[in-house]
């Protein structure tokens, strides 16, 4: 039974570990998984068959109507609903399962995964990628169109993924997490408040914290450890007000606005880059701390 092996990764983890291995999810469920959680019941119950979108909780019907919508558009004839697909490596040595949403065939017969997310988008192309291999694996296709839902924008990703391009990406993540590639080193990256490393010693952090300490003109709540804070109702509230201010006035002036601007004007602002959709500025991985640009390991499906 795979339920008694010991995983490699978990797939739903393989977007934050191409980016940092040394990744570990949060235990306790924040309100992003608690929602994902509730609507793949609800989406799978419609799926099935088992309830009519009008037989769901109401505050969820609007998003199920949005859900059917695209799954009509991209994975018209469903083969499963909620199904747990392996993932095997080379050798045929048993990695990781994985629960896919849904997957089936479009109406031109390619092989289709679809995966919903809740909030805003996010780039999960990797988990996309895992479970494409894995439907790709299980059919012998060449080929996957891997689809993202994000059902809380109404936001859709679509990415046509060959076998080797697929296998080659998550070769590599495997290769990575075995050590086959050399020392990992800890990432900062747009997913490390996912990780409950970053509160619990987590180098890289650690390193922007004492840079901001170190900074003039901080105010000195920063000097406080933030464990302390945590635990003391004067110093918590005192930071909060303090730092909830400074990010007021970062946004009267305007900063992020500025870079953005210029980013669009295909301007360089060094460390920064426009999000892959464009609707905001996010930290640029391929800039090394001195401002020298720095080749990606990976290739990723576009």
């Amino acid at each position: 039974m795979t339920e008694q092996k010991q995983k490699l990764f978990r797939p739903s983890a393989a977007s934050k570990l191409e980016l940092c291995t040394k990744f570990e999810a949060l235990v306790a469920a924040n309100k992003r998984s608690q929602a994902g959680t509730e609507g793949h019941k609800y989406f799978a119950e419609v799926f099935r068959g088992h309830k009519t979108i009008d037989q769901i909780s109401s505050i969820w019907r609007k998003r199920a109507r949005w859900a059917v919508r695209t799954q009509k558009q991209h994975c018209p004839h469903i083969l499963g609903v909620e199904e747990t697909l392996d993932l095997y490596d080379e050798d045929e040595q048993w990695l990781t399962e994985g629960t896919v949403d849904l997957w089936g065939r479009n109406d031109f017969g390619r092989l289709v995964v679809l995966d919903w997310k809740p909030g805003q988008y996010m780039d999960h192309s990797a988990q996309g990628t895992v479970y494409g291999l894995m439907a790709m694996d299980r059919l012998g296709e060449e080929e996957v169109q891997v689809v993202t839902g994000y059902y809380g924008t109404e936001q859709v990703r679509s990415d046509l993924v060959s076998y080797s391009v697929a296998s080659r990406r998550v070769n590599t993540l495997i290769e990575r997490l075995r050590g086959e590639r050399g020392p990992e080193i800890h990432e900062v990256n747009e997913w490390c408040s996912m990780c409950q490393l970053k509160t619990a010693g987590c180098p890289a952090w650690e390193e922007h914290r004492q840079r901001l300490l170190s900074t003039p003109g901080m105010p000195a709540e920063l000097g406080l450890e933030l464990a302390a804070i945590k635990s003391d109702p004067e110093r918590l509230g005192s930071f909060i007000v303090t730092k909830k201010r400074f990010d007021s006035l970062i946004e009267a002036h305007g900063l992020e606005e500025e870079a953005k601007r210029l980013l669009e004007a295909g301007e360089k602002v060094p460390g920064l880059k426009l999000q892959t959709r464009g609707f905001s500025v996010v930290i640029d991985k391929q800039y090394a701390k001195n401002g020298e640009k720095v080749p990606l390991e990976l290739e990723f499906t576009k």
